[in-house]
């Protein structure tokens, strides 16, 4: 089991369906966008040639669940140095893989959409930063809800269901 957990956010491109964006323009606004998170400003910016060269690296294994079409359009993007519509950087800051640790990562991504609505997501770059025990991440999280006065949802996230799924697991952890 993995699980995203802290933020998956990503910079803003052409909607689906439109030609899309230069993808220099697309980096200079997700490296913009990533100096206001709390991993991400200490991380090196983009650049149009470490994701070219990560475009050109990245080979599909047999069981990856991309089109033909789909994996043709990423690899042009390396080719026309354009983000189609239906593609857009994201980022996520952290995993929680179910067991005893929790990480903070900083994982940049080329999430692009599929006609049927679902979306398939390419590792450009991939870092890990640190892990935190479950009670370490349990009182990271209770210090977060207090300083900010979550009451349940924010951004997508239920703070107060993720409180109880740790409770509980730090509880079968000490039996």
């Amino acid at each position: 089991m993995l699980a995203l957990t802290f933020s998956l956010s990503s910079s803003g491109n052409a909607s689906p369906g439109e030609i899309g964006s230069e993808l220099s323009v697309a980096i200079a606004d997700f490296n913009k966008k990533a100096l206001s998170d709390s991993i991400g400003v200490d991380q090196t910016p983009l650049t149009e040639a470490e994701v070219i060269a990560a475009i050109l690296l990245w080979e599909r294994e047999a069981d990856t669940p991309v089109s033909d079409e789909l994996f043709a359009s990423f690899k042009r993007i390396a080719e026309d140095k354009i983000l189609p519509g239906n593609a857009e950087f994201e980022k996520l800051t952290g995993y929680d893989r179910g067991g005893s640790h929790v990480f903070d990562v900083w994982s940049v991504r080329i999430r692009m959409d599929r006609p049927d609505g679902s979306s398939y997501a390419f590792r450009i770059r991939e870092r890990t930063i640190g892990s935190r025990t479950l009670p370490q991440e349990l009182a990271r999280l209770n210090r977060f809800i207090k300083e900010k006065g979550v009451e349940r949802w924010v951004g997508g996230h239920d703070f107060l269901e993720r409180k109880k799924s740790l409770e509980e697991r730090i509880k079968r952890e000490a039996r």
